[in-house]
């Protein structure tokens, strides 16, 4: 470690904390300052708002006034409007207006309704612009008062009695004698200006104020901070705020303004005051807590020290010697702090280390354990597997690899939980250990996959293993929620060095075998074959090229196979099937291309192109008078995409279907992976007035459950039940059971694979409700169906 300059803790804490209390201090300094102003400035707005509206409110008392007394005028008996045209009479009522002293008027004026001075009280005489407002004040809800400057200033009050035929008088006073601002001190007065064409600023208008430079003023009056309607100026000691607003009642030729002027000096005071008070307390405050920490500090600091001299100890075990110097710095219990719970923890540290040190081999050994195995099944993991089988292909000259994925395993997981598919996991492991040599590697590489590696076995034994294997992991059964899940597995089989020397591509061989078992049909083991592989990829390239085209190029249609009513002895409905033109143009089973759709999610796509189909097959009948209902089939992929039911839907209601014409029909795989979100598609489909339909019920994992929770109308038998029924009682024992129970829930039954008349007539016997088959009729295309129709009720007779 470099040497440097030690500071310590105590002097490193002081001098951050003397920084941080700096930083808050004059961030609290520098927001009050700022609070301060902005609340001064706020009340400065105040103010001159409130002195804006006391000079309206002042002019307008004055206005009422004087409208009171020109209603006075009229209604005197002893006054006419003859009279009142006359000059002479005119200054007869100035004197008396002053004698009374109610308010200072100079002159009146007797004007007609265009702005003409009729008859006046002294020689004034009124400018155009002046007419015009007398003209029309009361037309524009203008101010009741005008500001008239010729040689001085004078404010004209236009009353609204009237005289004569429609004559008024105007009043006259001067503007020196309009204190709306008066004050005892003179601290307020206002001033009119006006803005010449060259943007100076000219008194029109002051007062005589004490002490006060006018001159000075006007050199800080601009057009600028004038129409800003703010500004300071320091005349002497004193400080001034003033503030304008425009005025536009006047008839001088440039812009007018009413400018008011305050005393703010004593306000500067207080708030130069008040800032350095801000200043002193929190200076008084900072040093303060400087000290008070350097005292609150001292002693802790002291014992920290001492623990940190000792640390060195616990890093040579040397535990009982560290307890000893920490105890010795006389930690307090009453009035303990930060430094007296750093002691005892560290004292808790050291008998905690004391402990661990002897834990540490065994812990050792578990983590190890846990890095290379399984915590639920306890066997080697991907990791431990993949070292112990490179380690066994450079001792051995052949082996083989078993690559195993157990089938339907999400199924599980979906219907009854991730418990029961954890026992599931835990039956095969356990299956399979016991199965096993002593010698074989195996291992659970992934979440549902186990690897086999059986050293110096060749291809045939490893095949009679697999066997062996398919046959014990098919005894296996776990209890689910509603139903007893049994397990199955499909095996990849590869041998080294056949079939690769590297782990990577014995891997890789051995999964792709075991796709070729799923693809077989599941439950079955397949051996690696470089051909087979070949001819299957070409051959799903092919079936995705078409799937990805398909539509685009029109090689798509649509066949429709009857469904027998046996209630009616009709034609119930038909089933849309769909047909893929091959390479030669002929039409073909969409079997694989439905795989490829499904494997490269192209398969919503292929659904709505058959629903649009079908819908325009059924509006082509209804125009020809025929009305059939449609069952179309819908994957588990789209039926559990919530925009896939919407384009559904609106599929529909955009031509106008009667969705009583349409039965929908689905999978349980595709009910059973959400079964709420199943319902709620149901629905959605139901209250278009469409029909549901379970199809291919009675394989895989076939629940009752489903006939229960869903709102289902058909439920369709599996043909594998049904083809080989006249020779299989147990099928026949099933078949009855399904039709009573669905009977029982509301649900109609169809059975599929009637390929014989002795299987529709039993199928009739036991009460199934339809039946569809090559007996009843092949799929064909729309027109040779419906031509037909009519010889369908015929057929089963």
């Amino acid at each position: 470690m470099k040497s440097g300059i030690n500071l310590g803790l105590g002097k490193k804490v002081m001098g951050v904390t003397f920084l941080l209390l700096l930083v808050i201090f004059t961030g609290y300094t520098y927001l009050n300052l700022n609070n301060l102003s902005n609340f001064f400035e706020l009340e400065r707005r105040v103010v001159f708002s409130y002195q804006k509206h006391q000079t309206q409110q002042y002019y307008e008392e004055i206005y009422s006034r004087v409208d009171a007394l020109a209603s006075q005028l009229q209604a005197s008996n002893r006054i006419s409007s003859v009279n009142l045209s006359n000059d002479k009479n005119l200054r007869r009522i100035v004197k008396e207006i002053r004698g009374r002293k109610s308010l200072p008027v100079n002159a009146l004026l007797l004007v007609d309704p265009n702005g003409e001075v009729l008859a006046r009280s002294n020689e004034m005489s009124l400018d155009r612009q002046t007419r015009l407002w007398i003209a029309n004040a009361e037309q524009h809800n203008s101010e009741h008062w005008f500001v008239f400057c010729r040689n001085s200033c004078q404010v004209l009050f236009k009353s609204e009695a009237k005289f004569g035929a429609g004559n008024q008088l105007v009043f006259v006073l001067p503007f020196d004698k309009m204190q709306p601002l008066s004050t005892s001190d003179a601290s307020s007065f206002q001033i009119l200006l006006e803005q010449k064409s060259n943007g100076d600023m000219q008194y029109v208008f002051t007062r005589r104020v004490r002490n006060f430079d006018f001159n000075l003023l006007k050199q800080h009056l601009t057009v600028a901070s004038v129409n800003r309607g703010e500004g300071n100026v320091n005349i002497g000691p004193r400080n001034y705020e003033f503030r304008g607003y425009k005025i536009y009642n006047t008839n001088l030729p440039g812009q007018a303004y009413f400018l008011i002027v305050n005393d703010i000096s004593d306000l500067h005071a207080l708030l130069k005051g008040a800032t350095y008070n801000n200043v002193i307390y929190g200076v008084g405050a900072l040093i303060l807590a400087i000290l008070l920490m350097l005292f609150l500090l001292r002693k802790p600091l002291r014992r920290i020290r001492h623990i940190i001299q000792s640390l060195p100890l616990l890093a040579r075990s040397q535990h009982e010697e560290f307890r000893r110097i920490v105890e010795d710095q006389g930690m307090q219990e009453q009035f303990a702090d930060e430094s007296d719970e750093l002691g005892q923890a560290s004292i808790s540290l050291s008998r905690q280390l004391q402990e661990l040190e002897g834990e540490l081999v065994q812990r050792a050994d578990e983590l190890e354990w846990l890095v290379n195995h399984d915590p639920l099944t306890e066997l080697p993991n991907r990791r431990m597997f993949n070292i112990e089988i490179i380690k066994r292909l450079e001792q051995t000259e052949q082996g083989c690899l078993l690559f195993m994925d157990l089938d339907n395993f999400k199924y599980v997981n979906d219907i009854s939980g991730h418990t029961a598919g954890d026992m599931m996991l835990t039956q095969v492991a356990n299956t399979l250990e016991k199965l096993l040599p002593s010698n074989a590697l195996l291992a659970r590489i992934s979440g549902d996959e186990f690897a086999i590696f059986l050293q110096d076995v060749d291809l045939g034994a490893a095949q009679v293993v697999a066997q062996r294997i398919l046959q014990l992991i098919s005894e296996v059964c776990v209890a689910g929620r509603e139903e007893i899940h049994m397990a199955s597995v499909s095996i990849g089989v590869v041998a080294y060095p056949e079939h690769g020397f590297s782990l990577s591509e014995l891997l890789s061989k051995a999964d792709i075998a075991m796709y070729q078992a799923k693809d077989l049909g599941k439950n079955r083991l397949a051996v690696y074959h470089s051909e087979n592989v070949g001819s299957k990829v070409n051959n799903d390239w092919y079936w995705l090229a078409k799937a990805q085209r398909a539509i685009e190029e029109n090689l798509l249609s649509l066949h429709f196979q009857p469904i027998y009513n046996n209630q009616t002895n009709s034609v119930g409905h038909w089933e849309v099937l769909l047909r893929v033109q091959d390479e030669k143009g002929e039409l073909c089973s969409p079997y694989q291309l439905i795989l490829a759709a499904e494997k490269n999610g192209y398969i919503t796509q292929l659904d709505l192109w058959v629903i649009n189909a079908a819908l325009d097959q059924l509006l082509a009948n209804h125009q020809r008078g025929i009305k059939q209902r449609l069952a179309i089939n819908l994957s588990a992929k789209s039926f559990s995409d919530d925009q896939a039911i919407m384009q559904i839907k609106h599929a529909i209601v955009s031509r106008g279907v009667d969705g009583s014409q349409l039965i929908i029909e689905i999978t349980e795989t595709a009910a059973l992976s959400n079964m709420v979100q199943a319902v709620e598609h149901i629905n959605v489909l139901k209250s278009l007035g469409c029909e549901i339909a379970l199809d291919d019920f009675g394989v895989g994992y076939s629940s009752f459950h489903s006939l229960k929770s869903l709102p289902l109308d058909y439920i369709k038998i599996d043909g594998s039940f049904v083809k080989d029924c006249p020779q299989r009682p147990d099928d026949q024992v099933f078949i009855k059971a399904l039709i009573d129970i669905a009977h029982n829930f509301g649900h109609k039954t169809v059975a599929e694979f009637v390929e014989n008349q002795e299987i529709q007539l039993m199928m009739a016997s036991f009460g199934v409700d339809y039946s569809q088959g090559y007996y009843i009729g092949k799929p064909m295309p729309a027109e040779q169906a419906w031509p037909s129709t009519q010889d369908q009720t015929q057929k089963c007779h």
